[in-house]
């Protein structure tokens, strides 16, 4: 019996049937075939970025956990999230860029900055 280790949701590295080097997140997974159908967000061949295609499991590793414990980088995630019109994700990590910059002072820093510079995520509202 053929088990795979991925699941969906899973951020992994592969290579395609052509080569080329994909990165991307699991979007489901076929036991039967070894294949992992994954929406790619980088690779060496620009056409395959923002498609979601299918790699072989073998070949394939799972990408390191993220860490949540800096603003930049989740700020990057909440683009991505954002670019895949992934309203639970986007969500998620807005939850967790608030308790970031709440626990860090950032709040109040970012209330300070006039709305014209703010970002999309701004923490106060309009005056």
């Amino acid at each position: 019996m053929n088990v795979m280790n991925f699941e969906i949701g899973d951020w992994v590295m592969g290579h395609t049937g052509e080569g080329e080097l994909v990165q991307g997140f699991v979007e489901r997974v076929n036991v039967l075939q070894g294949t992992l159908g994954i929406h790619v967000v980088a690779s060496d061949h620009e056409e395959a970025v923002g498609r979601a295609i299918d790699v072989r499991e073998r070949g394939t590793k799972k990408m390191p956990e993220f860490a949540f414990d800096r603003a930049e980088p989740i700020l990057s995630m909440i683009d991505l999230a954002l670019m895949t019109h992934d309203e639970h994700w986007f969500n998620e990590l807005s939850g967790k860029l608030r308790d970031i910059r709440s626990a860090s002072g950032s709040a109040e820093e970012a209330s300070n900055v006039p709305a014209s510079v703010r970002n999309r995520l701004g923490t106060c509202s309009l005056r």
